[in-house]
C-alpha cells in the first residue's frame, strides 16, 4: 500500500485525504483491507499519508518509522484523531445551508449523527454559533446546542468542513468528552465571554486544520484540554486569543499530547 502512495505521490503530488489513498488501493486491485492478524488495525494517517499498522497491545508495529514517531501512542491513549482506520465505511456528509441550524429538526427528530460523519457548511457565509429563537424559547439553534446533543449521542467522531465560512462564536464554546471533533476550512470567531473557545474531556481529540481563529474578548483562551489522554492538533491555523492559547492544568490535565504545525497562535501566555 505504501509503494502505491509513494509511486502517486512522485507522479501526482501527496495524497492528502484517505478515501482517495482507497481509490488508489482499488484501482490496483486491493479492496481488502484486513490484516492477517487479528488485534491488528491498518490506519492511514494524515500527516505522512501513508499505511501503519497498530497493534491492539503494543500501538504502532510497523512500518520502523511509525514505531519510533507513534512510540507514545500506547493502547491507554488509543490513537490520534488524524489516523483512519481503511476498513471504516466511505463518510457520509450531511450539508448545511442556511444560519437557522435546528438542533431539533437534525438530532431530536431521529437525524442521529452517524459515525465518521462529515459537516459541510454551504460556502462563504456566516454561521452563528449560539443562537435562540425569541418566540419559541424550547426551540434551540445553533452549534452549541448541536454539540450538547452530540456529546449524548454514541457517535465517537465529526468532521466539520467549514468549507470557506465563518463561525460567530459569540458566547458559546466547543465541549466534549470521549470524541474526536476534526474542524477545517473557514474562520471561527467571536466574543466567548472569559471562556475556552474549546474544552476537551477525558479521551478526546481536537483536530483544527486550515483555519483563522480570532477571539476578541481580552481574557478568551483558545483550547483547554483537561482530564486522561486527550490531544490536540493545529495545523495550518492563525489563531489569536486572549490569555492562553493552548492550556493544561497538572491537577485536571493527566495525559495530553499538543502537535502544532505550521501555525501561528498569539495569547499573553502562548501554549
Amino acid at each position: 500500500m505504501n509503494t502505491m502512495l509513494e509511486t502517486y505521490e512522485i507522479l501526482n503530488g501527496k495524497v492528502d485525504d484517505v478515501e482517495e489513498a482507497k481509490d488508489i488501493f482499488e484501482e490496483n486491485g486491493l479492496t481488502d483491507y484486513t490484516p492477517f492478524y487479528g488485534k491488528n488495525t491498518f490506519y492511514w494517517t494524515y500527516d505522512d499519508s501513508r499505511v501503519i499498522i497498530w497493534e491492539e497491545e503494543k500501538g504502532v508495529t510497523y512500518p520502523s518509522w511509525a514505531v519510533d514517531k507513534y512510540k507514545d501512542y500506547s493502547s491507554s491513549n488509543n490513537t490520534s484523531a488524524t489516523w483512519y482506520d481503511l476498513n471504516e465505511e466511505k463518510i457520509d456528509t450531511i450539508m448545511v445551508e442556511h444560519d437557522d441550524f435546528d438542533i431539533n429538526d437534525f438530532v431530536l427528530a431521529g437525524g442521529q449523527l452517524k459515525e465518521n460523519e462529515t459537516i459541510t457548511f454551504e460556502e462563504n457565509k456566516t454561521f452563528v454559533m449560539y443562537k435562540s429563537d425569541s418566540e419559541n424559547q424550547n426551540e434551540k439553534f445553533g452549534w452549541f446546542y448541536f454539540f450538547k446533543e452530540f456529546n449524548k449521542s454514541s457517535t465517537k467522531r465529526i468532521t466539520i468542513n467549514l468549507n470557506g465560512s465563518t463561525i460567530n462564536a459569540n458566547y458559546g464554546s466547543f465541549a466534549f468528552e470521549n470524541k474526536e471533533v476534526i474542524i477545517e476550512n473557514g474562520k471561527i470567531d467571536g466574543y466567548i465571554s472569559g471562556s475556552n473557545l474549546f474544552t476537551l474531556g477525558s479521551g478526546s481529540k481536537l483536530v483544527l486544520r486550515n483555519l483563522e481563529i480570532n477571539l476578541t474578548g481580552p481574557y478568551d483562551n483558545f483550547v483547554y484540554p483537561q482530564g486522561y489522554a486527550s490531544e490536540v492538533v493545529v495545523e495550518n491555523c492563525n489563531v489569536k486569543a486572549g490569555v492562553y492559547g493552548v492550556a493544561t492544568n497538572a491537577q485536571y490535565s493527566k495525559y495530553t499530547i499538543v502537535r502544532i504545525k505550521n501555525s501561528n497562535i498569539s495569547a499573553w501566555f502562548g501554549l
